[in-house]
């Protein structure tokens, strides 16, 4: 499996929070760790392996976002821009809209 920077710990709050399921279907196993914040060319930033930062996906779903990023990003808070905090910016899953904490919480908040 290819390391995407999230250690063993915040793997298991994930998946802990997401209960196995994916995170924004609620439908299907969540077998891929999504980075909400592109973890892109800028290098290592402060957050970018949290909790806050991660979402438990299936394939599709994980597919779905890297094809639909803009409305993933500005309309559903599933992607983060460089400028934003993902543990401040609301996100759309399928039970409902929340913000999302390092230590796997979830915190019910107001949509985008």
């Amino acid at each position: 499996m290819k390391n995407t920077g999230f250690t063993p710990e915040v793997r298991q709050i994930v998946h802990w929070r997401s209960g196995g399921r994916c995170e924004k279907c609620g439908c299907k196993p969540a077998i891929q760790i999504h980075h909400r914040q592109n973890r892109g060319r800028l290098g290592p930033r402060e957050g970018l392996n949290e909790a806050s930062n991660a979402l438990d996906l299936c394939l599709e779903c994980h597919d779905w976002i890297g094809h639909n990023v803009k409305k993933a990003r500005d309309e559903l808070g599933l992607a983060v821009s460089f400028y934003q905090n993902p543990a401040e910016t609301p996100v759309h899953l399928y039970d409902g809209v929340f913000l999302l904490g390092p230590d796997g919480s979830k915190t019910p908040t107001s949509p985008l």
